[in-house]
């Protein structure tokens, strides 16, 4: 049976999507924790929604 196909997205809609700042989600992909899967239209870099999930979930804030 194939692999599903993962849910791409670009920085800004990832950034929505998991309830993070969109500098927070940009600084995971200068520091190459999340790095891009395909170039969509417009030239626009996508992302693994996914893979952005699980690293928002292992890098919870952590409360005061």
């Amino acid at each position: 049976m194939p692999q599903p196909r993962p849910w791409l997205a670009d920085a800004t809609t990832i950034a929505a999507l998991i309830q993070r700042n969109p500098s927070t989600v940009r600084s995971w992909i200068r520091r190459g924790h999340l790095r891009h899967k395909r170039i969509g239209p417009g030239g626009k870099p996508l992302y693994d929604v996914e893979e952005a999930e699980k690293l928002a979930a292992a890098r919870q804030p952590k409360e005061a």
